[in-house]
């Protein structure tokens, strides 16, 4: 199993080496993208061991296509890596950038969607898949259909349980609520990584890259453990 994840990690960083076309869809990488997910628990937004020692939270735009840059590089390789061995859990939040450019009237309802995924443990199929199928930030492409599109490819996912959950006001309250968190954070970008520990909290920063590597994600894992 394990070496199954670190070979389909690598599948994914060998594609976004070769592949500069932009944001289309890739069959072959979105199938070695998903199979990391394979016998890690999911528990609403968060992928990994509940008891994981470290968490690392995205604050996340599913149209910004530094953050797809991001889940289908070193995200990937962290979840074959830290996540998959418990050391690290994985948080995904949403925080508002790109979907103001084309699709600002379904920031929310694109993350009601991932988090109703997540009433049925599937958030983190449906946020790789969404990026997956992302397309220019310049474009309005964000609709129900789209959406339902996206659910309808996510394993188990029940799509009715799903749709019904898209009503939930619960889960509007959480979009609301990551909002807030971020701007209490001083988030100004996605992705924005936090990754936190016994010995606090530290945030990815580097005037060079908004993507951090594995290497610099597991230095921060180490320093806050």
């Amino acid at each position: 199993m394990w070496l199954h994840r670190v070979l389909a990690a690598a599948a994914v960083a060998v594609t976004i080496a070769v592949v500069t076309a932009g944001p289309q869809r890739m069959p072959g990488n979105t199938a070695a993208l998903l199979a990391l997910l394979n016998g890690i628990p999911e528990h609403g937004n968060t992928l990994g061991q509940p008891t994981a020692p470290v968490t690392v939270t995205e604050y996340g735009d599913l149209t910004c296509p530094i953050g797809r840059a991001f889940a289908r590089g070193s995200e990937a390789q962290l979840i074959s890596d830290a996540v998959a061995s418990g050391r690290a859990k994985l948080v995904y939040r949403g925080f508002e950038t790109t979907s103001a450019t084309a699709n600002a009237g379904e920031y929310a309802a694109s993350q009601i969607a991932a988090r109703a995924a997540g009433l049925q443990d599937r958030a983190w199929y449906y946020i790789l898949l969404f990026y997956d199928r992302q397309r220019a930030e310049t474009t309005r492409y964000v609709s129900d259909g789209f959406m339902r599109g996206i659910a309808a490819q996510v394993p188990g996912l029940d799509l009715a349980k799903w749709r019904a959950a898209r009503r939930d006001a619960a889960l509007a309250a959480a979009v609301i609520a990551d909002g807030r968190a971020a701007n209490a954070a001083g988030v100004t970008g996605t992705p924005a990584i936090f990754v936190s520990g016994r010995r606090g909290t530290l945030q990815f920063s580097n005037p060079n890259t908004a993507v951090p590597t594995l290497r610099q994600l597991r230095s921060l894992i180490t320093r806050v453990s």
